[in-house]
């Protein structure tokens, strides 16, 4: 087989292109995103049970809801959580337990139950829960003069739709502002006068605000629909609808209470740089490419904004993809610049384009043709692809290596090129599947991995495979005819004749020759004295791990990012507007530091008592100061902020538990 690749040069060029073409295809089909999809056995279930307190919320919904999903197998542990108006249950299962199902079991399992919740309770909501998902893009909606008011109702009303028909947008959240709403404030004295009940006003209201199907009437040639329209179009129709008193009296609505055009109590608020704006969260959907979304929607965006009113402005206050795209755009290059180095290095050494050429070639082919398999395998372009690219470098331009040495060995004994490439191929297959074969043993079992660790590392570990399988194809096709059409048996040179790379070859030779003479030396020396050797060779091994005990672990090693993210959880109970209230003290400390760009504050999103602040940065390469610096500098500041407990994270690195918690168990919060 080694032959016919080596004899057949077009043929060979085919097959390696069939790759090659499979695998630049299948790389524009990967998305890119900064870590391996993870599947977290979590579910959770949120109930709303609106004017409730955090102990109803307890004893009414939470417990009977424990109870019921308590018979389910393999849970690890649950978790609840009561504030006002709501309440939240996470459960956790055991790893390697498939959390579509489970979410099925939890369904099923709550169903029983709804009817012993709160007549007022809403019906619980279950979804499987992500704790890494975050908006891929948030947006401000700003007008000078214009109040928060209309800002909400144009973001709903305009925008929000348009946003939500893009191609993998999940969900567009509103915050901020103020939605409007209509308020009735009955007289209860005109009330009593012409003995008109409370329920009969809201009856009277929800019926006359509903827009009936008539039907269709069918002409000769067409069919039309009939619909009775009832809903209110002007505020002025709801104060003149008619109300019909016990005693048959026929009253208008404002003659027994004011009708008011306003708006809801402000639950939520968004501010961006210390101002009020209205905050369009937006999430996609699980399976989209967050950098393709996010593209059309800033097309979307530039559409919208040719339409917006005088004076209001819409901008992007967060983008997740710019960390992304930074992120994976560097070692790209790091990676590219490194089969330079290497290709160079090779040059160096061995003095001879023709190798030089013979390694470019292949590295690059092998590492392409590996895309295939991962866009077969629905993998992804993130830091552990990229990362196990990187490692199998190493592998790569050791297997041509050897063959390469292998040919040229045999090239010197008189062979022709096509005779040497076959031989020499032949005689490294042995090096090279040993080579390769400690790659498949050590990063395979890493694949398979048990556990979120194993669903992190499964990418890594079957990239680095993928491109060890193409590098033993190319080291047993394109290498040997490349080395069979390229290399040729080296002449002997004389000082007229030398070139550059005659010269640097014998630099090359004459230094590595040293080099293995020093060796030499140095391995004789030990070896005369055996006791000696092995016992330096213990001192080095006992050195090197007793440092281990100092050095920390960490699940990922932690990046200078361009953005820090401060969350903020006030006692149970706490107004929205105090919350607002520390937030902006949060601010004026972060607005002191040179190296914010800008900084988006959310406040009551999570219930009235939590905020939360993403501070944007100046890129690394401009700043002095690491993310983690500057951190440690909010730190203190932020601890003398009565009431308020803050908490700073870098990054996207999600919510985590804490490094130690203390747990206080008791029948109720009395004991």
């Amino acid at each position: 087989m080694i032959g016919l690749f080596v004899k057949r040069p077009a043929m060979t060029l085919m097959f390696v292109l069939v790759f090659v073409v499979m695998g630049i295809v299948s790389y524009s089909n990967l998305i890119i995103e900064s870590t391996p999809r993870i599947e977290f056995p979590l579910v959770t279930i949120r109930t709303e049970y609106t004017g409730a307190t955090p102990e109803e919320i307890e004893t009414q919904i939470i417990k009977k809801l424990e109870d019921a999903v308590s018979e389910i197998s393999a849970i690890k542990k649950i978790e609840s959580y009561a504030y006002e108006n709501y309440g939240f249950i996470i459960i956790e299962f055991e790893i390697g337990s498939d959390v579509n199902i489970k979410s099925i079991e939890v369904k099923d399992k709550v169903e029983p139950v709804i009817n012993d919740l709160p007549y007022d309770a809403q019906k619980p909501v279950i979804a499987k829960f992500d704790p890494l998902v975050e908006p891929i893009i948030d947006l401000i909606l700003t007008g000078e003069g214009i109040d928060g008011r209309t800002l909400y109702e144009y973001a709903d009303k305009n925008i929000k739709d348009r946003i939500t028909t893009t191609e993998g947008v999940a969900s567009v959240d509103i915050f901020g502002g103020k939605e409007r709403q209509i308020n009735v404030w009955l007289d209860h004295m005109m009330m009593k006068k012409y003995f008109i009940a409370t329920n009969s006003v809201v009856y009277a209201i929800n019926k006359r605000n509903v827009t009936i199907p008539g039907g269709t009437i069918d002409q000769q040639a067409t069919k039309s629909s009939v619909r009775l329209v009832g809903e209110f179009d002007t505020v002025d129709q709801i104060r003149n609808m008619n109300i019909v008193s016990a005693e048959g009296n026929r009253l208008r609505l404002h003659d027994i209470a004011t009708v008011e055009d306003s708006y809801k109590t402000v639950e939520t608020y968004t501010r961006f740089n210390n101002q009020d704006v209205v905050g369009l969260s937006i999430k996609k959907l699980s399976d989209g490419d967050a950098v393709t979304i996010v593209e059309k929607l800033k097309k979307t965006i530039g559409e919208i904004r040719e339409t917006l009113p005088d004076h209001m402005k819409l901008a992007i206050a967060y983008d997740s993809t710019v960390f992304i795209l930074t992120d994976t755009h560097k070692t790209v290059q790091n990676i590219f610049f490194g089969i330079i180095l290497t290709v160079l290095i090779l040059f160096v050494f061995l003095g001879d384009w023709r190798v030089t050429v013979i390694a470019s070639v292949v590295i690059p082919t092998s590492l392409i043709s590996a895309f295939f398999l991962m866009d077969l395998s629905e993998f992804s372009i993130n830091f552990m692809t990229l990362l196990a690219i990187a490692t199998s470098l190493g592998t790569l331009i050791a297997n041509a290596l050897v063959v390469i040495e292998n040919v040229d060995m045999h090239m010197a004994q008189g062979k022709t090129p096509v005779q040497a490439a076959v031989d020499g191929t032949k005689g490294a297959a042995v090096a090279v599947f040993a080579s390769a074969g400690t790659n498949l043993v050590v990063f395979t079992p890493i694949a398979f991995m048990g556990g979120i660790v194993g669903q992190f590392m499964q990418q890594f570990g079957l990239t680095v495979v993928y491109a060890t399988i193409f590098s033993i194809l190319a080291s047993f096709s394109l290498t040997p005819m490349l080395c069979g059409l390229l290399l040729r048996p080296r002449r002997e040179t004389t000082k007229k004749t030398r070139s550059l790379l005659d010269y640097l070859r014998t630099l090359s030779e004459s230094a590595l020759a040293s080099l293995i003479a020093e060796y030499h030396r140095v391995f004789k020396k030990l070896f005369s004295y055996p006791k000696t050797a092995l016992l330096i060779c213990l001192l080095l091994l006992i050195g090197g791990c007793y440092p281990l005990s100092f050095i920390g672990s960490e699940f990922v090693p932690a990046s200078d990012q361009d953005k820090i993210k401060i969350t903020v959880e006030m006692p149970q109970g706490t107004l929205v507007e105090k919350t607002l209230h520390i937030v902006e003290n949060i601010e004026d400390i972060v607005s002191q530091l040179p190296e914010v760009t800008s900084y988006l504050s959310y406040v009551g999103i999570d219930g009235p008592e939590t905020a939360s602040i993403t501070v944007n940065l100046t890129p690394a390469l401009d700043r002095s100061r690491s993310d983690l610096d500057l951190i440690n500098v909010l730190i203190p500041e932020a601890a003398k902020i009565p009431d308020a407990e803050i908490s700073f994270s870098r990054g996207d690195s999600g919510p985590s538990e804490a490094d130690m918690t203390i747990d206080i168990y008791g029948e109720d919060y009395d004991t």
